[in-house]
């Protein structure tokens, strides 16, 4: 004979988690929403003034020499985040080294940002060129269960 108390009571838990889930998820939605107005310059001049030398475009020839891909975030799971992706624009020095990483975008916003910005810091480019950017890396994250 089936528990009915036990069925109706994991059903609660499962939406409960759910509803939490979806929650966090729409308060990082808002929260990167009201964070990206702050990244805004003042004025036009403002944003032209930070624009007036930018760096040139790494070749599309060169090659990370070393460092991990971003790893699945324990928050991210906890939080029941199934999938996510972020797009990064990084800036390689002369030495190959990775001296800034900045989040073009990320989906949910926030979740996966702060292992993104962790890893790529630490990869390593072929050096002798001159210090510039990679206009986009996508890193895509999907949250496989064992077993499936």
């Amino acid at each position: 004979m089936i528990d009915r108390g036990y069925v109706y009571e994991r059903a609660l838990w499962d939406m409960d988690r759910t509803i939490i889930g979806l929650a966090l998820f729409i308060a990082m939605t808002f929260a990167g929403a009201a964070g990206a107005a702050d990244n805004l310059p003042a004025s036009p001049e403002a944003g032209a003034a930070q624009s007036a030398s930018p760096l040139p475009v790494c070749p599309r020839t060169w090659k990370r020499l070393s460092g991990n891909n971003p790893e699945y975030p324990r928050a991210a799971v906890r939080a029941g985040v199934a999938e996510g992706k972020v797009v990064a624009r990084v800036t390689v020095d002369e030495d190959g080294s990775v001296s800034d990483v900045t989040i073009v975008r990320s989906e949910p916003s926030r979740v996966f940002d702060k292992v993104v910005i962790e890893t790529i810091k630490g990869w390593k480019y072929q050096p002798g060129g001159p210090k510039c950017v990679i206009s986009e890396i996508e890193s895509k994250f999907s949250l496989r269960l064992p077993g499936t």
